[in-house]
């Protein structure tokens, strides 16, 4: 069983897009359009209909909002970004493939989703606080904030220590899928549960015989 690992920025506005573009290189040039065994994804499937129906609107207003100067298509990217990795498969051709198994890495997650909005839209003022937004220059929302993930991605580099998450979702995968399974399927996780680190998701599947690929890593 090959597994792609494709390492995302929750926050980061521009990687939905890119996983999009990852999961249609991987269907129609690398496996010719045979469908995945499954794919995974870092969300709950319990939580995920009320953040895309409440959440992420509430969201795009809080956006709206603080950079009201901001193009109209930035307000939706930032909406659309809230917890991508779980649909963002829809956007690809994987939505073509009929029958895609979809394992969810977050389900029995007991956090309670309801106001993420607010918290989601404290992380984005975060990310770029240490580059404030003059009024004129809030066309550039967008880059700023992806500037701003890669830097928090890149002072992250090297980080090894294992967390109950990385254990917990090497378990799912163990328990759904055997590493003698012929085909491939993709991981689309944050970048420290795909990194090829000690103790990490993905060296943890490595160690069980899977045949763990970084694929299309994301700036």
């Amino acid at each position: 069983m090959q597994l792609h690992f494709i390492g995302t920025h929750h926050y980061n506005p521009r990687h939905r897009r890119l996983v999009t573009q990852a999961y249609d290189v991987l269907v129609e040039k690398e496996h010719e359009g045979k469908p995945p065994t499954f794919i995974a994804v870092e969300a709950s499937e319990q939580h995920f209909a009320h953040i895309r129906d409440v959440e992420r609107d509430n969201l795009r207003k809080n956006v709206e909002k603080e950079w009201s100067r901001a193009p109209q298509a930035t307000w939706e990217l930032l909406r659309a970004s809230m917890f991508f990795e779980a649909d963002a498969h829809q956007d690809s051709k994987l939505a073509s493939l009929h029958d895609v198994r979809i394992i969810w890495l977050d389900d029995g997650d007991d956090r309670d989703p309801r106001g993420l909005a607010d918290k989601w839209m404290n992380v984005l003022r975060q990310r770029i606080a240490a580059q404030p937004l003059e009024k004129e220059d809030q066309g550039d929302l967008e880059a700023k904030i992806a500037i701003a993930c890669a830097a928090v991605d890149k002072s992250m580099e090297g980080s090894d220590d294992k967390t109950d998450r990385d254990i917990k979702f090497t378990h799912r995968i163990l328990n759904e899928v055997s590493t003698k399974d012929d085909g491939w399927a993709t991981i689309t996780v944050g970048k420290l549960h795909a990194a090829d680190a000690c103790d990490r998701m993905r060296r943890l599947l490595k160690n069980a015989g899977y045949d763990c690929v970084d694929w299309f890593p994301l700036g």
